[in-house]
């Protein structure tokens, strides 16, 4: 979580998950037919483009070295995240609930966990993190920062979180990006951004599932 005082976190959550839509204008969360209406605040230049491959030299957990390149075919969720972000723990239901729905259909979620606090890049202390959370599926490593700054700011972009995810399709190319804080099922008052943004990308992960099977694009 970033430091400030206290009217910015107070701007941070209401443009994380509050009553701000994509347009910076107030308001709750609308539907557009049967899609959510969301859009990312920042990054949208990102989606539409290769995905970059991270460096093979990562410390993973609960899996075997992975390389974007061994994925292709499937569609791929990368989330950023770090212990003791808020917004992290917040997502972390949703994420590991698309783990278990669709990763029998051909998702692979990853996590990237990239620290921001001395020694909060051991390996035990992750694996620790991931386990309070209920991470299941593959931790990667990013303690240098190496794989956000590719995908987030790879030309030193100013951005306004760094707890991003990315959905990969079957080609290698980013096709949808949640641009920082959380997504998240309900969540009271004021949550119905997260909320949006959550069910925007439960559609977008059927659909690419379903364009890897030649399903309509």
């Amino acid at each position: 979580m970033r430091k400030g005082g206290a009217a910015i976190v107070i701007l941070a959550i209401l443009t994380s998950c509050g009553k701000v839509r994509s347009d910076g204008t107030a308001g709750s969360a609308a539907t557009l037919g049967e899609e959510p209406f969301w859009r990312p605040v920042e990054g949208g230049e990102r989606v539409g483009v290769p995905a970059p491959e991270w460096d093979s030299g990562k410390t993973w957990l609960r899996s075997a070295p992975i390389a974007l390149s061994d994925l292709r075919g499937k569609v791929v969720l990368l989330r950023f995240w770090l212990a003791g972000c808020p917004y992290c723990v917040r997502s972390a239901p949703a994420l590991q609930g698309l783990h278990e729905r669709f990763a029998p259909q051909g998702l692979v979620v990853i996590g990237f966990h990239h620290p921001k606090a001395p020694g909060h890049e051991e390996p035990e202390f992750v694996r620790s993190a991931a386990r309070d959370l209920g991470f299941t599926f593959p931790i990667a490593l990013d303690n240098d920062w190496e794989a956000l700054r590719k995908y987030w700011f790879p030309n030193g972009e100013k951005r306004k979180f760094t707890s991003v995810s990315f959905l990969i399709d079957g080609a290698g190319v980013s096709r949808w990006l949640h641009d920082g804080g959380e997504y998240q099922e309900g969540g009271g008052e004021g949550h119905g951004r997260c909320e949006a943004a959550l069910r925007s990308l439960e559609n977008w992960v059927k659909r690419l599932l379903k364009e890897g099977k030649g399903g309509s694009k």
